[in-house]
């Protein structure tokens, strides 16, 4: 009886951390602090937030400063994610569409909107003047450095 519970239980805990790897994270907005500039995560269209295959969860104010994290961090991540700049909710980073542009005022400055859907990164980018990316692209071509700096900073 014993060892049907110890199993049981190593089953629950087993599946159960798996699980919540795999759901997005719950973040305290003007609470919590971003793992890269320490600033408050407290402008939700922009924050962004990276699982560990550990379980470890890493929250960002700014898509800019998970794009600053290791190279090893980002390759050993499980899950990253993007909040929608045009609605409440998290992305799958990895099918996220973005918009880049200098026009885009996010907290550190890198100019980073996510996006569901295609058609609405491109109605924002033809606005602002930005480039619309995929994140395997969004690694490659985003700025690591802002692009400018919010009024009042």
């Amino acid at each position: 009886m014993k060892q049907a519970i110890f199993i049981a239980s190593l089953l629950i805990a087993l599946f159960g951390c798996h699980a919540r790897r795999d759901e997005p994270p719950i973040v305290r907005w003007g609470e919590e602090n971003c793992a890269v500039c320490r600033m408050l995560i407290s402008d939700p269209p922009f924050a962004a937030a990276m699982v560990m295959r550990d379980g470890e969860v890493r929250k960002y104010d700014d898509v800019g400063c998970l794009l600053n994290e290791s190279n090893q961090r980002l390759v050993n991540a499980h899950r990253l994610w993007v909040r929608r700049y045009d609605a409440d909710g998290w992305l799958d980073a990895r099918r996220a569409w973005f918009v880049v542009s200098q026009r885009i005022a996010s907290p550190m400055g890198y100019g980073i909107a996510a996006f569901a859907r295609k058609a609405d990164a491109e109605r924002l980018a033809k606005r602002v003047e930005g480039v619309v990316l995929k994140w395997d692209d969004v690694l490659r071509r985003a700025p690591r450095k802002p692009l400018r700096r919010r009024e009042g900073q």
